[in-house]
């Protein structure tokens, strides 16, 4: 799933030049594509584009499923499991033609030959592709309930081979490092929601998907004098525009609405701003997070339905709190996550 997280940014002021802006975001060259890395499948040549990748990276790898950093990592121990299962386990298994018993996992057995009532069939034979005792099948003998300390000559051998859990062998301990902190998987500035921040054109730090902004069709078109970005610095933010340009989107649909109605008439759809007026900042995101917190929406949310409607306005005036909290040159950054 996809879920839209704000970033906040802590980058000293640069005014980038116009030369560098000329060339933000043209395609990237070999190796520059990488999820999850400091650039995020952008191509970010400008110095205030580097510095909200390099800087979003930063706080964000504290959240990542495949961090290496072992600030992040935290070590689980499955000794007692495996050291279980090697003593009393069995597992079925072949025995090939030469000998030698291999598990189903075998590239010279899986997908190929199963074990059926005890014996091995070939998968997809003949000409109807189904299963057979093929001559090659029968040569070989079904191991049902094999003890896997048959297999496996060690139990450290059995934690690696089988599971690839690893060994502290000072400790005598066998597991595997996790971020038990981790959300995402990838991620990527602005992603599926390019149009998050309306700047005038004159701003000269922002952090803009063009690319894709170019490739997809039916965007948000930004009002005149405005452009649509997914990172910018709080000051340069024009948040009455962005209500503004939301007010018009949402009367344009109800007027769409009342047309395709048959009984327009007596059944109009009354025209409903995209963000509440009371709000200050009005955007919606599913968490927030800088250099020293994250908070998400589900820590609002109840499993009760009759308080959800509370946690979800008590969840907005958190967002609109915490933006009210940051610096004017604080960079607020739109970052799609996959979890």
């Amino acid at each position: 799933m996809h879920y839209l997280i704000l970033a906040a940014l802590k980058i000293p002021a640069k005014e980038a030049t116009h030369k560098e802006r000329e060339v933000q975001n043209q395609p990237a060259g070999p190796g520059q594509q990488a999820h999850g890395g400091p650039i995020e499948g952008h191509s970010v040549h400008d110095s205030f584009s580097r510095a909200v990748a390099s800087e979003a990276y930063r706080i964000l790898e504290r959240y990542s499923y495949r961090t290496r950093n072992p600030d992040c990592l935290e070590f689980c121990d499955r000794t007692a499991v495996v050291a279980r299962e090697y003593d009393t386990g069995t597992i079925s298994c072949f025995r090939l033609a030469e000998g030698r018993i291999v598990l189903p996992t075998d590239s010279r057995v899986y997908g190929r030959f199963t074990i059926r009532d005890g014996k091995v069939y070939k998968c997809r034979s003949g000409p109807l592709q189904h299963e057979r005792r093929s001559r090659q099948a029968k040569r070989m003998k079904a191991l049902p309930d094999y003890p896997l300390k048959g297999l496996f000559p060690s139990l450290e051998a059995f934690a690696g081979e089988y599971y690839g859990y690893q060994h502290l062998k000072g400790q005598g301990k066998f597991g595997y490092y996790y971020n038990p902190n981790a959300f995402w998987d990838w991620y990527s500035i602005g992603g599926r929601w390019p149009d998050l921040f309306l700047v005038k054109e004159s701003c000269p730090e922002y952090f803009a998907d063009k690319e894709l902004r170019e490739q997809e069709s039916g965007r948000a078109q930004a009002p005149e004098g405005y452009k649509w970005v997914c990172a910018a610095r709080k000051k340069d933010i024009e948040w009455q525009a962005i209500r503004d340009w939301g007010l018009l989107e949402a009367e344009g649909r109800s007027r769409s609405l009342e047309k395709l109605s048959t009984t327009a008439a007596t059944e109009s759809c009354p025209a409903r701003r995209s963000f509440p007026e009371e709000l200050r900042y009005p955007v919606s995101f599913y968490r927030y997070m800088d250099d020293a917190a994250c908070r998400t929406e589900g820590a609002f949310l109840s499993d009760a339905p009759g308080d959800r409607a509370a946690a979800e306005e008590g969840w907005q005036e958190a967002v609109q709190d915490y933006i009210g909290s940051l610096s004017d040159d604080d960079v607020l950054a739109g970052i799609d996550c996959h979890c």
